[in-house]
């Protein structure tokens, strides 16, 4: 086990470099760490004192739950959407067992490679999200694309806001949804370093929003042959976790393919990693944007049940090593009591 007996110089972080907010960012920067073998070691600063509490609807959720973010990669028409209501109907109870949090997720706006493919429903995809988590009673999450459609959003009760990873530096974009003070879900940019991902977290806390959740969800790489959609990169997503924020992976995007989807996400599961976000469809085959990564409504239930019981193993196996970290109730509060 690695003893942090030695520091190297520390540096102060100068004031001038962005105002002190609610989230009490920590000023001391570590230019480098060695542990009691010699051996130097890169330490991530820590960009909050604590995990963040995340605010859906009027319930703050604590750290250690596990976030389960699932559905279609576009919302495509009502019929699609209601036949994903039933599902999450079904599997909503499971998730909920393992204290998860399960999120509704779709497309309205899609920011394609080409701009002949679909585009997304726009504000009637919102619409039918929102239609769908009145239904079920869930929260929902969808991609912003454009910093005028923060307004749009919050007509919709949109509950997380994410950012893809083709804005993953569009600082204007960032700092807009971020004042909405609405969990900002940020993806990891396709070619992005961890500065620069968690340098783009930080615009988020720089607007007084400590509600920030990272997705790793593969990365641009030239030793990727075109067997993976991008590589996966866990290292960088478990690093990402020392600066306090709660890291959650994409696998569907990582892999972009279904037949590693389940097996990452087993791993995940058994992982102190935060939650997983997988695209799912009723007819994949039929579906308007990335099919080849979309598991049917079936395997994705199947799933389910499987991450249920990983996360029962996961829970004891730190019991054994004295760490206590199943939530229970407690950790869930009222948004209006505090």
């Amino acid at each position: 086990m690695k003893s942090r007996i030695k520091y190297m110089k520390f540096s102060e972080c100068s004031q001038k470099g962005g105002r002190m907010n609610a989230a009490k960012r920590i000023e001391k920067k570590q230019l480098a760490e060695i542990d009691m073998h010699g051996r130097e070691q890169k330490p991530i600063e820590p960009l909050l004192e604590r995990m963040p509490r995340i605010k859906i609807n009027d319930t703050y959720y604590y750290e250690n739950r596990f976030f389960v973010i699932a559905g279609p990669c576009s919302v495509e028409n009502r019929e699609q959407m209601e036949k994903v209501g039933e599902t999450f109907k079904e599997i909503k109870g499971i998730v909920e067992g393992f204290s998860g949090i399960l999120v509704l997720r779709g497309g309205a706006y899609k920011p394609r490679t080409s701009p002949r493919s679909f585009q997304g429903l726009g504000e009637e995809g919102l619409k039918l999200l929102k239609e769908i988590k009145d239904a079920v009673g869930m929260p929902i999450v969808s991609e912003i694309v454009d910093p005028r459609h923060v307004e749009l959003f919050a007509k919709y009760d949109l509950d997380i806001l994410q950012i893809g990873a083709r804005n993953a530096q569009n600082y204007e974009l960032i700092r807009e949804a971020a004042r909405s003070m609405k969990p900002i879900l940020l993806k990891r940019g396709m070619a992005e370093g961890l500065t620069e991902w968690l340098g783009a977290a930080q615009y988020i806390l720089e607007e007084g929003n400590e509600q920030v959740i990272l997705c790793e969800r593969g990365i641009k790489a030239g030793a990727n042959d075109g067997f993976t959609r991008n590589v996966l990169d866990l290292p960088t997503a478990l690093l990402a976790k020392e600066a306090n924020l709660p890291v959650i992976i994409d696998p569907s995007h990582a892999t972009g393919r279904v037949d590693l989807i389940k097996q990452l996400s087993h791993l995940i599961a058994l992982s102190n990693l935060d939650g997983i976000m997988i695209e799912a469809h009723p007819s994949p085959r039929e579906a308007l944007s990335d099919r080849n990564q979309q598991l049917t409504l079936e395997e994705l239930a199947d799933l389910i049940e499987d991450i249920a019981q990983l996360r029962e193993i996961y829970y004891k196996l730190n019991t054994l090593n004295n760490k206590d970290l199943k939530p229970i109730g407690a950790i869930e509060y009222n948004a209006q009591q505090l």
